[in-house]
């Protein structure tokens, strides 16, 4: 799968990530027509957790940056707003 041995930490778990979205991005793609589905108040939309996903990377660099943890996890609304497909989603991560 990976050759580890030629690979820094860095460089591997680069590799492992972009895999994971690259999976995101397809499993999403198959179910695009139906990105507001909501089974239940309780839960998200497809949508929601796509636009969680292609912030999450940019939310923990500023994290591990600034080496702490903000005092709220609030959603950026604004920017939720404008990621309302998948090919917004995909651009902004």
């Amino acid at each position: 799968m990976y050759n580890e041995i030629d690979m820094t930490f860095q460089e591997a778990l680069v590799t492992q990530i972009d895999d994971a979205y690259s999976d995101v991005w397809k499993y999403a793609e198959m179910i695009e027509d139906h990105l507001d589905y909501k089974p239940s108040d309780a839960t998200r939309t497809p949508l929601q957790l796509l636009q969680e996903v292609a912030t999450m990377v940019d939310g923990f660099a500023g994290i591990i940056t600034s080496q702490k943890f903000p005092e709220t996890f609030e959603e950026n609304t604004e920017l939720y707003a404008s990621l309302t497909t998948i090919a917004a989603c995909k651009e902004f991560y």
